[in-house]
């Protein structure tokens, strides 16, 4: 059986009373949710590839949203997936009636570690935006289901669209330049795509070489999740999978992969559920740094001829 992570937390009533609300866990499971839906302040956010799988079944209350149609991530300077900006993602969160005091729950169909992968792009722009609430259902979809008890609603309700004002928001991306430096000073980089394409026998059609950054340690996507699903393991189980690949304990490293989607489930990990608060994310990854033809990239076992 897959392992949850749970959040638990006793206080006296005082000491709740004496502070601020804690910011909202970043994953959370079925039964916190169904204690939860169609509530005031709470938005969940379906992620599918067509409206007709939305309205088959989803999570009840929940609205719509295609990660490529809708423009989570846009092509800048013949880059896919880049993060748009700001005020671009604060008019997509408009248009789907996000407000910024909503608790947004990304709930993914939990088919694949490429879905979970979009969950995690889109938690990663509603942080680019200072959206302090924004959690991952683990499991997705597929483990909503799988409890009879929930309820699945049907068909297709349109959002009521908002005014959306993004606020300041914590430090996320490395750029070329921070890449760059990471090299010179021997920072850990970690290269989260197959093993396949970072020793260099394979690549991507999105980048342009064989290859990896210089002096990266491969952790594979596949490594944060049971099974191939949208559970994530245990932070005992990734802690000890990034010790195997090499990465110090208390690394705060710049994660990459082909085009970002895949280094956006690595941020997801390290810094939210980790705690590496000086993880980066670089947003261009090698599509952007292959296209350079000065910047370097180490092939480790070469493909033949």
């Amino acid at each position: 059986m897959a392992r949850r992570w749970f959040l638990l937390l006793v206080t006296p009533v005082c000491a709740v009373l004496a502070q601020p609300a804690a910011a909202a866990p970043p994953l959370v499971d079925v039964a916190w949710l169904a204690e939860r839906t169609c509530t005031d302040g709470l938005a969940v956010l379906d992620v599918r590839r067509s409206r007709t799988d939305h309205e088959i079944g989803h999570v009840p209350c929940a609205t719509f949203t295609n990660f490529y149609e809708d423009g989570w991530r846009e092509t800048q300077a013949e880059v896919p997936l880049r993060l748009p900006t700001p005020a671009r993602t604060a008019a997509l969160l408009g248009r789907l009636g996000i407000s910024p005091h909503d608790h947004v729950v990304i709930v993914a169909p939990g088919s694949g570690r490429y879905d979970a992968a979009e969950a995690a792009a889109i938690f990663v722009s509603l942080r680019s935006v200072g959206h302090a609430d924004v959690s991952i259902l683990d499991g997705g979809l597929a483990a909503w289901t799988t409890h009879w008890e929930n309820d699945v609603d049907t068909g297709y309700r349109p959002p009521a669209p908002s005014a959306y004002q993004p606020s300041p928001a914590p430090p996320i991306l490395a750029d070329q330049a921070a890449v760059r430096e990471a090299i010179a000073s021997n920072r850990p980089l970690v290269d989260l795509r197959t093993s396949d394409q970072y020793l260099g026998l394979n690549r991507n059609e999105t980048v342009l070489r064989h290859g990896t950054l210089p002096g990266a340690r491969n952790v594979p996507l596949a490594w944060f999740l049971v099974d191939g699903t949208l559970f994530f393991h245990s932070p005992a189980t990734v802690r000890a999978a990034l010790a195997y690949a090499g990465l110090p304990a208390d690394a705060a490293p710049v994660v990459f992969c082909n085009a970002g989607l895949e280094s956006a489930l690595g941020w997801f990990v390290l810094h939210e559920l980790l705690g590496r608060a000086g993880t980066r994310l670089y947003d261009g990854s090698l599509a952007e740094w292959s296209r350079h033809p000065d910047l370097p990239l180490q092939v480790i076992v070469g493909p033949s001829g």
